[in-house]
């Protein structure tokens, strides 16, 4: 029987003259199949629950291991170990960072979310007693009110990214999209009495790696949280050994419990206009730029393996503005210290 090719990224070396490394790449082809594992090392707050509810449901119609972890950020060493125990045809979910050094039939995918929505979805989930644990959202708001000016205690978005400019206060993105992209460094260290890192992604506030050849060399899909419905229809068509069914899973899915748009704690209405003014202090910043760049990307590159594996011909859903579950996951290891905004920072 022939078996049908599938596309994964293969580095291609940069081109000069000012040609970028996305309209370079080459997608080279590859057979399902290919992978024997397949790590999904979730960003906060990009729709991975919902990416969890149809991993369970896969697992058991395409017959593969599911693991999801809560010993969360691992550093380098830890993370190699429990991904090479792990047995053939797992798919291993976890809030990690890349594993850098990893066998070829270990496959990362993930999924990323414009900063500006990912950083506002942030912010208003944090103190949202509806979508996470009361008691977690009630700390969440102590801290910013404790925070003077900079906390932005019972702000809105829009209005809270003036009164940090104006009070020379951190307008840094809160969201850690482009540090998951990075391997886990050594030196965060490892508490294996407690399963926990003894640092996360906001240890470093800067790049300490070239995530966009991270991008192209070490994963197999990014999608895009804005595109959730066409993302999961890609990985039907490129990964279909690990897939197959997910679209018609996804359109049958219930709705997902989501941040409510009224908080009756803090009386902000979650509005999603981010003003122009906004976006340009939050530009000023030069890791919020990087990480815009980073997303650019990322966004490029899902619509070449969009429209190369005609993922198109696999949708399920007349609708595409699909309602993701980013309500609290209900793990047993989702402590105030991850979830809070600070944390990020």
């Amino acid at each position: 029987m022939m078996l049908l090719a599938v596309h994964v990224l293969a580095l291609q070396p940069q081109l000069q003259n000012g040609i970028d490394p996305i309209s370079a790449h080459v997608l080279q082809p590859v057979f399902p199949g290919r992978y024997r594992k397949l790590v999904y090392n979730r960003v906060p707050k990009t729709g991975s629950t919902t990416m969890i509810k149809l991993a369970q449901q896969l697992a058991k119609k395409n017959n593969f291991k599911l693991v999801v972890d809560n010993e969360y950020f691992p550093n380098a060493s830890r993370l190699a170990e429990i991904i090479a125990a792990l047995p053939d045809r797992s798919m291993y979910i976890n809030h990690c960072n890349l594993w850098m050094d990893a066998p070829d039939n270990v496959g990362f995918f993930n999924m990323v979310r414009h900063p500006f929505e990912h950083d506002e979805s942030w912010f208003y989930y944090g103190v949202d007693p509806d979508a996470r644990p009361p008691e977690l959202a009630e700390k969440e708001l102590d801290k910013r009110k404790a925070k003077g000016a900079c906390g932005c205690y019972k702000l809105e978005y829009d209005k809270c990214v003036h009164i940090r400019h104006a009070n020379n206060c951190s307008l840094q993105f809160s969201g850690a999209n482009f540090r998951q992209f990075c391997n886990s460094p050594e030196k965060w260290g490892h508490d294996q009495s407690k399963k926990v890192s003894m640092h996360t992604p906001a240890s470093d506030t800067k790049f300490w790696c070239d995530t966009t050849q991270s991008l192209l060399s070490k994963y197999v899909f990014v999608g895009l949280t804005e595109q959730y419905v066409r993302s999961v229809a890609t990985l039907e068509r490129l990964l279909p050994d690990w897939f197959t069914g997910a679209s018609e899973l996804l359109a049958d899915a219930t709705p997902a419990k989501q941040t409510h748009t009224k908080n009756n704690v803090t009386g902000t209405y979650k509005m999603g206009c981010i003003s122009k003014g906004a976006k340009n202090l939050l530009l000023a910043d030069d890791v919020n730029r990087a990480e815009m760049d980073f997303y650019d990307n990322a966004e490029a590159l899902f619509w070449k393996q969009y429209y190369d594996k005609q993922a198109f011909k696999q949708l399920r859903m007349k609708r595409f503005d699909f309602d993701l579950d980013d309500s609290y996951d209900g793990s047993s290891h989702s402590s105030d210290a991850f979830f809070s905004d600070a944390s990020f920072v």
